[in-house]
């Protein structure tokens, strides 16, 4: 064998030897120290990875969930947002020095060296890393720790250009969120090094030096020299000596607390790393309860002004500390005492300016907009603090905490240990006497009666899709009022006159809501003003479902007694209270109806809505009392907006039902202001029960007696419209699956979105021509009206029956508002079950097969609906031929299509409670573009003497588009 073979075949052995015995000694060892600090420090990377997340999660299709979170509208939305973005870089920081100070003491395990080297937590000088240049270690840390805030401010400006939001109101706001958050933390790190006595142990248990340790903020920013001897102007922090007031209360803080990993001795102080976290979270969660009232959904009385004071006199309480430091030791210089003096006025105007900066913003901006984004910081750092704190004194025991926290949520569920605390009601109101019900026969024959025998009736319905759907739905509405309004035509009646039924679903009747509210002629003084309805329906309603869940919703899941002490409030004219009385704070559900009810008439919604359409100051503040003013006009709406004060046989008010679905069977269920009575008594498997309507179940009753309290007592239940919006629009998780109060020892079903059973809202419009041509439960009916003695009379004569056909066949025009793209035939006879590979399309795998059951439950719902409403349709028609012509009209949303071609597309559309600038004007520009104000025009002649009425036609172009623009 050749000897440079030998002499490789050695060298080889040689090699993987030592590479084995490398890996198998100090790199195993270093490895598992790593992974196990890892471990130690997951809350910690978490918390600093969650920047990162949201944008990555925002370029998916999450983008339909998290456009709303993570692009606000205003400059003082993104202040707050940098302020808490900073705040939680700071936390993880915190988070992450405490393991590494004290995880060997605690934990028995040396952390890596590198990592402690990167944090600057040596307990060796032989850890030392340059030491010569001690700031640049310090400052790699904190710097570290803001880069996913830095990426995420870099966002903001792509993503809000994107999104329509004005680059001046960004940089402004992230300016001035930073510069509060310095406030904020160089007081607290000041406030740190100016009251903490530091005895800073090596692992030999021998001092090294008296000074305190970097924690967020290095020592070169307060001018603290490395050894701590006096000669640089920040030294005379470290050399005073705390009020003895202080020294007591951290000293009773420390008994609380072991030895190992903790403080020195039995008797001893906490070492700086846990006190520094007492003092920066204690400011934290100070500042989660002063903003608990501030930011409620609706204007509270008397606890945002005690929040404010109580804020600003914690400000006050941090200088008095501050004021009572006191040189330790010898006696100070005078050149050194005016130091001190110094830095105890510079970090007391500090922490005032940021304690004061809560009450002035609460009045020169809407406090009740508070950024969603702030409020899931808010909550995320809240349990970081929590879970970092638990982990580190448990994992010592190896004990999981996240298994701790799902066992301290599920085990006392699963032994019905709640109680019924854990219940979700939906909010009624209260009336003197029963709502009366009509019938859709009754409905039918009073539209018949008011308007002339040529004019047909006009029945609409709108599909789903959160504020998207909202706001779409009442920007068609807006422009077929203006359409209808025509001065050269007096003859032509209004639109809504012409009204048999409104049938809405999810999204579309929060739409409904805002059209509602124009129809009521107790609240418009006979004076609709139709552009305000995009206004309130493309509003915001996602900041105050952030608020019920951050204050009440997940603290009272994951601590199970807080029910216990703040339990959920009984739904009874809950609306009319206010987020925090009777000691009931309101869950997400009712905050979202608030949110409705408050859009209504909303400074903010005005301001914003001018803001993005340049009509005034990008800058414009909403003033406090502005807010106020609108929320006193907004009661009387909510006094009059429900379903049993809005008759159907009154003038200019159509039958309406935004639709839900009950939990418990599947069925759907009517918000309506009409009941559908069985068509026989008789039960008949091929004739189905008709749905159910909410003020025919719930309203016909007294409520239980002794009452909720004493202002219901011998009255009945109404149903409030913000209410009836907000069941047909419970998107999953966005808000709770909710029930009517118990009573009489009964339980009503729950309740969960309408897109569930229908995504169209095309099912409950069947039903109710039905119901009224074929006049159910005629025999049994109560009238309704004195003035409509009989109605199936009035209806056999204009629209016949199933004997004797009419001269003239009823006339309906369906106009179906869709949120999405109509469905497109394909044209195949075919084979459309092949999928073309070109397209996208590939071989599942393991994760295909695990969203499979997900997935056709959703294309079964919502993708397939449409065509089985159709058939439907086809077979209604097919059933009363000759006795009626109807005509089906589709105004679809083409802009959110996916390969749509239209430049105002913006993208995504919203499933969440929250619009972005982009968006809303995609909104009002596609409903008012060229080839939807051509189909408005189509709907028109119908209604018109010798005009064409062909629904299959493709409308014409408009010459001049008549379509009435709010934005420019």
């Amino acid at each position: 064998m050749p000897k440079w073979i030998i002499s490789l075949r050695k060298w080889i052995l040689s090699f993987f030897s030592s590479m084995f015995s490398f890996f198998s000694g100090k790199a195993a060892r270093s490895f598992g120290s790593l992974i196990r600090y890892l471990y130690f420090l997951r809350f910690s990377i978490l918390l600093w990875l969650l920047p990162f997340l949201l944008c990555a999660l925002n370029e998916t299709g999450a983008r339909a969930l998290l456009s709303g979170i993570v692009t606000p509208v205003r400059c003082v939305q993104y202040l707050c947002a940098s302020f808490f973005l900073i705040a939680a870089g700071f936390e993880s920081l915190t988070l992450a020095r405490i393991v590494l100070f004290h995880g060997e003491e605690r934990f028995s395990h040396e952390p890596p060296l590198w990592l402690v080297r990167f944090f600057a937590a040596e307990r060796k000088k032989e850890h030392q890393w340059f030491p010569r240049h001690r700031w640049v270690v310090e400052s790699l840390a904190p710097i570290g720790s803001q880069l996913p805030t830095a990426a995420m401010f870099v966002y903001f400006f792509t993503n809000g250009g994107k999104e329509g939001v004005a680059p001046d109101q960004i940089a402004l706001g992230l300016a001035s969120g930073t510069l509060l958050a310095l406030f904020f933390w160089y007081a607290i790190c000041g406030f740190y090094y100016l009251t903490y006595q530091p005895i800073n142990q090596s692992s030999d248990d021998e001092p090294q030096s008296a000074t305190a340790k970097t924690l967020v903020l290095p020592r070169w920013m307060f001018f603290l020299s490395d050894s701590g001897k006096r000669g640089r102007l920040g030294d005379v922090l470290e050399y005073a000596k705390s009020p003895d007031i202080l020294e007591r209360v951290t000293g009773f803080f420390a008994r609380f607390f072991p030895i190992s990993g903790y403080k020195q001795n039995r008797r001893g102080l906490l070492y700086e790393a846990h006190y520094f976290a007492l003092v920066s979270s204690g400011g934290f969660f100070g500042l989660y309860i002063a903003l608990c009232p501030i930011t409620a959904p609706m204007p509270v009385s008397f606890w945002p002004l005690v929040s404010s004071i109580f804020y600003v006199l914690g400000g006050l309480m941090f200088v008095r500390v501050a004021h009572k430091t006191v040189p330790g030791g010898a006696q100070l210089p005078a050149r050194e005492a005016r130091h001190l003096r110094c830095w105890k006025w510079v970090l007391g105007i500090f922490m005032l300016c940021f304690s004061l900066s809560i009450p002035v913003l609460y009045f020169i901006e809407d406090a009740e907009r508070f950024p969603i984004l702030a409020l899931v910081l808010i909550l995320i750092m809240s349990a970081g603090w929590l879970l970092g704190g638990i982990a580190f004194f448990l994992d010592r025991f190896r004990v999981p905490v996240l298994t701790l926290v799902i066992m301290t949520i599920v085990v006392p569920r699963m032994l019905h240990l709640d109680f019924g605390m854990d219940e979700h009601y939906l909010s009624i109101a209260t009336r003197q006497s029963a709502a009366t019900l009509p019938t859709p026969a009754e409905i039918l024959a009073a539209k018949l009666q008011a308007l002339p025998a040529d004019q047909p009736l006009v029945i609409v319905t709108s599909t789903g899709g959160g504020i998207h759907a909202a706001a779409w739905t009442a920007a068609v509405l807006e422009q077929l009022e203006h359409l209808f309004h025509d001065n050269q035509m007096p003859e032509l009646k209004s639109f809504h006159d012409h009204i048999l039924l409104l049938s809405t679903v999810s999204g579309g009747s929060a739409g409904l809501y805002t059209y509602l509210r124009e129809l009521d002629p107790k609240l418009n003084a006979g004076n609709p003003q139709w552009d305000r309805m995009p206004i309130e329906a493309e509003c915001s309603s996602l900041e105050a479902v952030g608020w019920g869940l951050v204050y009440y919703d997940i603290p009272k899941s994951v601590v199970p007694v807080i029910p216990y002490f703040l339990p959920p409030s009984t739904g009874v004219d809950d609306l009319k209270q206010q987020p925090l009385s009777f000691l009931h704070i309101k869950d997400r559900t009712w905050a979202l109806r608030r949110a409705f009810a408050r859009n209504l008439n909303d400074a903010y919604c005005q301001t914003v809505f001018e803001q993005n359409t340049n009509l005034s100051s990008k800058f414009g503040m909403v003033l406090r009392n502005h807010v106020l003013d609108a929320h006193n006009q907004n009661e009387k709406n909510e006094a009059e907006l429900m379903a049993g004060n809005l008759n159907p046989l009154d003038d200019s008010i159509p039958a309406f039902t935004m639709n839900t679905t009950t939990v418990e069977g599947g069925y759907r269920f009517l918000s309506a202001n009409y009941r559908v009575i069985p068509a026989s008594l008789s039960p008949d498997l091929f004739n189905p029960e008709p749905a159910e309507s909410f003020l025919q179940v719930y309203g016909r009753s007294k409520l239980p007696d002794p009452p909720v309290n004493q202002n219901t007592a011998n009255k009945y239940a109404d149903l409030p419209l913000a209410t009836a919006a907000q069941l047909s629009a419970t998107f999953p998780y966005v808000s709770s699956a909710t029930t009517f109060p118990s009573m009489n020892h009964k339980l009503g079903v729950h309740f969960v979105d309408g897109g569930y059973y229908d995504n169209d809202g095309t099912a409950s419009a069947m039903e109710f021509l039905r119901a009224a041509l074929d006049c159910w439960g005629d025999g049994r009916r109560v009238q309704a009206s004195s003035s409509i003695p009989n109605p199936c009379e009035l209806i056999k004569q204009r629209a016949g029956d199933k004997d004797h056909l009419p001269d003239h066949p009823l006339r309906i025009i369906l106009v179906e508002i869709r949120n999405s793209p109509d469905v497109t035939p394909t044209g195949q006879t075919c084979c459309i079950a092949w999928q073309d590979i070109a397209g996208g399309n590939t071989p599942w795998n393991l994760f295909d097969q695990l969203v499979a059951p997900l997935q056709g439950f959703w294309g079964a719902g919502h993708d397939s609906i449409t065509d089985r409403n159709r058939n439907v349709l086809l077979m209604l028609m097919g059933t009363y031929k000759g006795r009626l012509d109807l005509k089906h009209f589709v105004i679809d949303d083409r802009s959110t299509a996916p390969n749509s071609t239209a430049t105002d597309k913006p993208l995504t559309d919203p499933l969440n409670w929250s619009l972005t600038p982009a968006q809303q004007f995609e909104v009002t520009n596609t409903a008012t573009n060229d080839a939807n104000c051509a189909r408005y025009q189509q709907i028109k002649s119908c209604f018109l003497p010798g005009a064409a009425c062909n629904e299959s036609a493709a409308p014409l172009p408009v010459e001049h588009n008549t379509c009435r623009r709010t934005h420019p």
